[in-house]
């Protein structure tokens, strides 16, 4: 469904510390010597005195600039780390902004797909919201998940007007495949084989949803101009653009050597962030750009990208474009013309 609401700023926040990955294998190898193939590049840290709230809140800070509209009317606030299950962590985000109590707040949990699935709602709710997500995961030592996930948050400002990217439709797909989950009395996430979340998920249920969103955006594969697959599987990427006949040159990186996966907030890093605007600058001028994801549910939404608007860069170094997201069960997409 198309309409004329869309970004009209974005911002970012990835803490300053980084961990080495070959930091982890020196001290793992001895138990664990396969992960030696994952040992290349860097991921984020947080801080000890850094959550899930304090980065979304600093991410909405860069977003906003020091000052939210008028007329905001709701705040959601993705994660699946919030460091509350019965208090509104969205409502500590607003107050830490100053936003006002006339707002409407909203918690968005449950899946790796929190993030897009908050931001499609609030573009298919109308009038100007602000979606912010981050991640502060645990990983178990010596696991593929302590070389892979990263901390960081990233915000949204949604509404009409001078969009930097204008919202043109969505898409979501919905199969229980299960790669991986975290239980309520558990620390840290369960993930199955690699293989078997690379042929059997990706290669599998993004096509299909890929598929859709270009039939429902009316945008033909080969106009794609970047296509953004937030995977840290390696490879993937890769393939699933040769699936869909999307174009060699059109593959952007997926940030995985320089902050790793950062969970519901990847998709909006890949978004506006992380590549600290210069894919936005490319993305105007009718050019296209392509995000989709995988998660326990997934969305796939279309936009239209235009000269940039008021954005701001993110605080860290890194790189960006607009939507996606990975987590399992459905698949998030997203086309900027």
């Amino acid at each position: 469904m198309a309409n004329d609401a869309g970004i009209l700023s974005y911002g970012a926040y990835l803490p300053r510390r980084r961990l080495q990955r070959s930091s982890i294998l020196a001290a793992n190898s001895w138990f664990a010597p396969g992960l030696r193939g994952l040992a290349k590049g860097e991921r984020t840290m947080a801080n000890w005195d850094e959550d899930s709230v304090t980065m979304a809140v600093e991410a909405a800070r860069d977003c906003l600039g020091g000052l939210a509209p008028a007329d905001l009317g709701q705040l959601m606030f993705a994660s699946t780390t919030h460091p509350y299950d019965d208090r509104q962590n969205a409502a500590i985000v607003a107050n830490a902004l100053h936003l006002g109590s006339s707002l409407r707040v909203l918690d968005v949990t449950g899946s790796q797909r929190a993030g897009t699935s908050a931001l499609i709602s609030a573009l298919n709710s109308g009038g100007n919201a602000l979606v912010a997500a981050a991640e502060h995961r645990l990983a178990q030592a010596a696991s593929p998940q302590e070389m892979h996930y990263g901390d960081g948050g990233a915000a949204l400002l949604l509404g009409r007007g001078a969009t930097v990217a204008r919202f043109i439709g969505s898409h979501s797909e919905t199969v229980d495949f299960v790669h991986q989950f975290r239980a309520s009395e558990r620390a840290h996430d369960y993930a199955w084989e690699e293989r078997w979340i690379r042929d059997e998920g990706y290669m599998k249920i993004v096509p299909a949803a890929l598929a859709a969103l270009f039939k429902g955006s009316d945008t033909a594969a080969s106009s794609v101009t970047h296509f953004c697959m937030p995977c840290t599987l390696p490879r993937v990427a890769a393939g699933l653009a040769k699936r869909v006949g999307l174009p060699e040159t059109a593959l952007r990186d997926n940030l995985a050597a320089v902050c790793g996966d950062t969970g519901v907030a990847h998709p909006l890093h890949e978004r506006p962030q992380p590549v600290e605007a210069r894919l936005w600058r490319q993305a105007f001028g009718g050019r296209r750009v392509v995000a989709a994801g995988l998660a326990g549910e997934g969305d796939a939404a279309a936009g239209c990208g235009r000269r940039l608007g008021r954005g701001r860069r993110a605080r860290s170094s890194s790189q960006a474009a607009f939507t996606a997201r990975r987590s399992f069960s459905s698949v998030p997409g997203l086309a900027l013309r």
